[in-house]
C-alpha cells in the first residue's frame, strides 16, 4: 500500500470512531431525556392529585364556612 491509501484509511478510521462516539453520546442523552421526562410526569401526577384533594375537600369546607358566616 502506498502512503496515500494508508493516510486515507487512517482518516476513515478516525471518522468512524468519531461517529461511533457521537452515537454513544446521543444514546446517553436520549436515555437521560427519557428518564427526566418520566420524573417530570410523576411530579405532574402528584401535583394533580394534590389539586384534586384541594378541590374535593378544602374548597367545599371553605364554601360551607362562608355560607355559615353569611347566614349567621
Amino acid at each position: 500500500m502506498d502512503k496515500e491509501k494508508i493516510t486515507e484509511l487512517r482518516t476513515y478510521r478516525i471518522i468512524d470512531n468519531t461517529v461511533d462516539e457521537i452515537t454513544k453520546q446521543n444514546k446517553n442523552i436520549e436515555s437521560l431525556t427519557n428518564r427526566n421526562t418520566g420524573m417530570i410526569l410523576k411530579r405532574l401526577e402528584r401535583i394533580q392529585k394534590q389539586n384534586h384533594i384541594i378541590l374535593s375537600y378544602v374548597l367545599p369546607f371553605i364554601v360551607g364556612l362562608l355560607i355559615a358566616i353569611l347566614f349567621k
